[in-house]
């Protein structure tokens, strides 16, 4: 009868310890979830924030007297950081 109450007992101890594992997993799996949902969101705004910076870029081209359409080319062959400091040289020499 002590070799029951042993067995029972690791039986209970084993559950108990898979319950552990489990609740530990799923707060893992749900704070790697909340991290990439909050890298998502942060990715989204600076995708949002550079289109608005292309915009203000083409803007800035087309009042120094370069088509639009020449100057909507030209953003694909501009560096990201002449965007954003609204550097229209690159994308002048682009045009011409």
């Amino acid at each position: 009868m002590y070799d029951l109450f042993c067995l029972a007992d690791l039986v209970a101890a084993l559950n108990l310890a898979k319950e552990e594992v489990d609740n530990r997993t799923r707060e893992q799996d749900i704070e790697i979830y909340v991290r990439t949902q909050e890298h998502e969101m942060t990715d989204a705004n600076n995708t949002s924030d550079l289109e608005e910076k292309k915009t203000a870029f083409v803007r800035e081209l087309v009042a120094a007297g370069i088509d639009e359409s020449l100057a909507l080319r030209a953003i694909n062959h501009v560096e990201v950081k002449d965007i954003e400091s609204k550097d229209v040289t690159q994308g002048w020499y682009c045009c011409y």
